[in-house]
């Protein structure tokens, strides 16, 4: 359990706050150091909310009681046999898809697919 703090003043609330502050950015700063370089937006670059959505968004779930996994706002049979287990959910914007994969600690490198369930992107005007 943490330890707590007690501060008289302010600036005590400040100070303390500023050493931790400095102290997690020097424990990432080396993570930080090496990851690559952040590509710049291109100049000519404009936002176009109705632009139909891409890629793929990745989740990490776990199952309830039934095997099924929770995945924006609904609820999906995932596996009956995998019962309050973790699970990577991918959902795949451009191929209308969520696909759900098993985790496991002893073999995190292997990451077999459960299954394919369709999904329709809302097809909604979005306004600024």
């Amino acid at each position: 359990m943490g330890r707590r703090f007690e501060h008289d003043t302010l600036g005590s609330v400040r100070r303390h706050s500023d050493r931790y502050v400095a102290a997690a950015r020097a424990r990432t700063a080396a993570r930080q150091d090496a990851a690559p370089a952040r590509k710049p937006f291109p100049a000519s670059w404009e936002l176009d909310l109705q632009t139909p959505l891409r890629g793929t968004v990745i989740f990490l779930r776990r199952t309830n009681q039934d095997g099924a996994g929770g995945l924006l706002e609904r609820s999906y049979p995932v596996d009956p046999g995998w019962p309050h287990r973790l699970v990577r959910a991918e959902v795949d914007l451009t191929r209308g898809e969520n696909r759900f994969y098993r985790l496991r600690r002893r073999a995190p490198k292997e990451q077999p697919l459960i299954k394919t369930i369709p999904y329709a992107t809302p097809k909604k005007r979005f306004y600024e």
